[in-house]
């Protein structure tokens, strides 16, 4: 059976949105492996391409030499999207990210939604953490030159402490994309314990993210 246009309009916005925040809100900066994105997201190759080439016709992305880059209008309409989450865009309908249905044992300091339909929620995060993330930036910075990975992955890990970083000093941080940037750093960090050293030096790093991501609300 077909993806139905719903969920379809989603993707393409999570993955447009993956893209703003890999270039860090910024129409200057060209993503030479953009369909790894698509892999983060859990997508297949042929539904990657196909948002591509749709955010491509569309002029939310572009070609920038033999990179991709976000256009004006594709920043645009994440931004509206974030800051106005009920309201549509020019080719986005409000977009629901939240499950349907929660179960919840106990809940402090929580954004939650229930019985909407097409919303974002945007939980903002708990500043007396911020003392917490700074010692995980400091931590993947400090190592992030010994790492066995790839050239691609070492952009990915650097963009992804930019991220940290811009929301760490941002006044009002938000939850969603600390958590978003910190599970694809524990994802880098999981391939690079090839090694004994290497599993010496990661292992303690993974559990404060581990730690600090169960904090979280």
């Amino acid at each position: 059976m077909s993806m139905d246009f719903e969920q379809k309009q989603k993707n393409r916005f999570l993955f447009l949105k993956k893209v703003y925040e890999f270039v860090k809100a910024k129409t200057n900066v060209g993503i030479s492996n953009i369909s790894c994105l698509g892999t983060e997201l859990n997508f297949s190759q042929d539904e990657t391409e196909d948002i591509i080439n749709y955010l491509i016709q569309e002029r939310l992305i572009e070609y920038a030499g033999m990179n991709i880059a976000l256009t004006h209008s594709g920043l645009k309409e994440v931004e509206e999207i974030l800051t106005n989450p009920s309201k549509a865009t020019e080719h986005f309908s409000p977009i629901n990210i939240v499950n349907n249905t929660i179960n919840i044992d106990s809940m402090n300091h929580s954004s939650l939604q229930q019985s909407t339909k097409n919303s974002i929620i945007n939980s903002y995060f708990d500043n007396t953490k911020i003392n917490e993330l700074n010692d995980i930036i400091k931590e993947v910075k400090n190592i992030q030159d010994t790492l066995d990975i790839s050239i691609d992955v070492h952009k990915e890990l650097i963009a992804e402490i930019q991220t940290l970083e811009s929301q760490r000093e941002s006044p009002k941080p938000k939850n969603n994309i600390i958590k978003e940037s910190l599970n694809t750093t524990k994802t880098i960090l999981e391939g690079a314990m090839g090694s004994a050293i290497g599993t010496t030096m990661i292992e303690p790093i993974l559990n404060n993210i581990i730690h600090f991501l169960n904090g979280l609300q």
